[in-house]
């Protein structure tokens, strides 16, 4: 079967109304064509959804089902291990993504598929927390201090002792060249942050948390499934739009959330009105330009692959003129070299100085790098 028409049928299963409707749509599939959809569903994040409701026949997805339960069960000790640890501390965080999507927007915290935790400090406590993880097991996997106190990451790696990777956040965005066009201070947002029960830990309010998918899935290329599905399921949960232009205007994230939401909404009826697109910077003539730049279902068969759609999600800013700048820094790019421009890939080949697990035991440069970081906010 056809790739394109797979990843159609992957959308209508993770968009049915309900889980047995999903259910029903993959009873549908073939077995013969299972291998190719797993490999899809992969490719776009929603492995586990489908897992979840595989029929015997998918002796693939079935198989891969404990290994995902497994998995989650490690990531719900390392969180109780954080839980515990970070009281200590007397010091608030928060998770973002992975299972504060699980366990506040998707019916059930077993169907968002994660990979790593993303765990949010306060910058002024980044160091002292840091310090507390290496102590309690963790192990610190990004070394390389001369790099970090030049160009100040907003996180870093280290693993817990389940083997789970963790991103210790002091910003919510990584690269130090975003921090100025999208502003989500940290402060603010640990202080509207809700407790989620169960699982009993703290996740972004479910207004800066719709933001927050808006500017995480389109700085990603809006063009996986699970980024544009967040969203969905997020939407689908807001009883105040004008609040949550309000805040994304604030952020500096109105477009980026315009264009991840108008994605989505072209594949699931997405409930958000077309006057809010248009609060949000999403004219007739941007959305007009969005379809021409992308597949008729909003998503490609390779999310990996670059291309103009994923191009002009990431270039999208607050401004028209800022967007239409960064998208056509791509084009000049892609004339130069004859393909589309990709953003640079992290190295991670500890020879490469320019790699983060480049080992640069640098005692005064982490000084340098924590110091700054604790001035940030």
């Amino acid at each position: 079967m056809r790739d394109r028409y797979l990843l159609s049928v992957i959308a209508a299963i993770v968009g049915a109304p309900t889980l047995a409707g999903g259910a029903e749509v993959l009873n549908r599939v073939p077995p013969s064509a299972a291998d190719r959809l797993v490999v899809l569903a992969r490719r776009h994040g929603v492995e586990t959804w489908l897992a979840a409701c595989a029929p015997p026949e998918f002796e693939l997805l079935r198989r891969q089902r404990p290994l995902f339960l497994a998995a989650q069960a490690r990531t719900a000790a390392v969180l109780a291990t954080l839980r515990d640890e970070l009281k200590r501390q007397d010091c608030p965080w928060m998770v973002l993504k992975g299972p504060a999507l699980g366990y506040s927007v998707y019916p059930r915290p077993d169907l968002r598929q994660g990979v790593d935790l993303d765990v949010l400090v306060p910058p002024a406590r980044f160091g002292d927390i840091l310090v507390a993880l290496e102590s309690a097991g963790f192990t610190l996997l990004d070394w390389n201090w001369p790099l970090f106190a030049a160009r100040l990451p907003g996180a870093l790696r280290v693993r817990a002792p389940q083997g789970v990777l963790v991103d210790l956040h002091w910003a919510v965005l990584d690269a130090p060249a975003l921090r100025g066009p999208f502003r989500l201070p940290v402060a603010e947002l640990l202080q509207r942050a809700r407790r989620l029960e169960p699982p009993g830990f703290c996740a972004l309010s479910a207004v800066d948390q719709l933001v927050h998918l808006g500017v995480h899935g389109a700085l990603s290329g809006a063009n996986r499934l699970v980024w544009l599905l967040d969203a969905h399921l997020a939407a689908g949960q807001v009883a105040d739009w004008d609040e949550i232009v309000t805040s994304a205007h604030r952020a500096g994230a109105g477009r980026s959330l315009a264009l991840v939401l108008a994605r989505a909404r072209r594949l699931w009826s997405t409930p958000v009105p077309p006057a809010v697109l248009r609060a949000l910077g999403a004219g007739p003539l941007w959305r007009a330009l969005d379809r021409m730049l992308t597949p008729s279902d909003a998503v490609p068969v390779d999310p990996g692959r670059a291309a103009p759609s994923r191009a002009w999600a990431r270039a999208t800013r607050a401004t028209r003129a800022t967007t239409l700048a960064g998208f056509a820094r791509h084009g000049r790019a892609w004339v130069r070299s004859g393909r589309p421009r990709v953003w640079q890939a992290i190295s991670f080949d500890e020879s490469d100085p320019g790699s983060p697990v480049h080992r640069a035991d640098d005692p005064d440069a982490r000084r340098r790098y924590l110091a700054a970081v604790a001035d940030a906010e």
